[in-house]
């Protein structure tokens, strides 16, 4: 998102340019966008959203806006220790409801739901979990966008009953961003995922019972309707 002068990111992964790319079709990174100010938005600490190399590659006073994560474990990064550790001045933790304007934005902080060990249907309560946010942003014209990275279902919260939350609190979406997977997999394939950690946290009873982490695409469908969006971004 921009505003012409503070440029908003989301989860950045950024490879850098080689020559092996066309020219005129390289990877784009902060210092190709003309704004002198740029903010992050994080969602979790997986490797493929929190990646320190794409972050380094922002000014030190770049605003970094994160989930609360009071105690690290396998499953999540104490971020906002991690990036003042990495140089960064500006690091903002915002629980769920929280808000915060950012240039001509305003950026809420939602629940983060699935992508948690167990999978949607699990009978054993974590002890842990995968935690991170969501987020909406709604710029100056009212138009409102919805980032849901790595959701769906989990025990505590069925996708649906949430994006119906958010439909009563938000009102209508003007742009969803929302991830989908068409396929399953058994706890035992974690372990050439990005993250083989989660193979700790699954009962031995429930190793061969297959595991829905993430949306379906008829589920992000049924947000996408339910949360009014005119357009959706897989």
């Amino acid at each position: 998102w921009s505003d012409g002068e503070t440029r908003l990111w989301s989860d950045p992964f950024l490879s850098p340019k080689r020559p092996r790319y066309p020219r005129r079709y390289q990877p784009l990174g902060p210092a190709d966008f003309p704004e002198t100010r740029h903010a992050v938005l994080l969602t979790h600490t997986h490797p493929d959203h929190f990646d320190p190399a794409s972050l380094l590659r922002f000014p030190d006073d770049t605003l970094f806006l994160v989930p609360v994560i009071e105690r690290e474990s396998l499953l999540s990064v104490n971020v906002r220790l991690r990036l003042e550790q990495l140089g960064f001045r500006r690091v903002v933790a915002l629980a769920w409801g929280e808000r915060r304007a950012v240039g001509g934005f305003e950026v809420v902080a939602l629940p983060f739901y699935g992508e948690q060990p167990l999978g949607w249907g699990a009978s054993a309560p974590l002890a842990e979990w995968n935690r991170g946010n969501t987020w909406a942003v709604r710029d100056r014209r009212g138009r409102q966008t919805v980032l849901l990275a790595d959701s769906g279902s989990d025990p505590r919260m069925p996708v649906l009953d949430h994006a119906r939350r958010l439909r009563r609190e938000l009102g209508r979406v003007d742009a969803l961003f929302a991830n989908h997977r068409r396929w399953t997999l058994y706890p035992p394939q974690y372990l050439v995922g990005s993250v083989p950690q989660y193979l700790c946290y699954v009962p031995d009873a429930d190793l061969a019972a297959r595991q829905r982490i993430m949306l379906e695409p008829g589920e992000l469908a049924a947000v996408a309707e339910t949360l009014g969006a005119r357009w959706v971004v897989p």
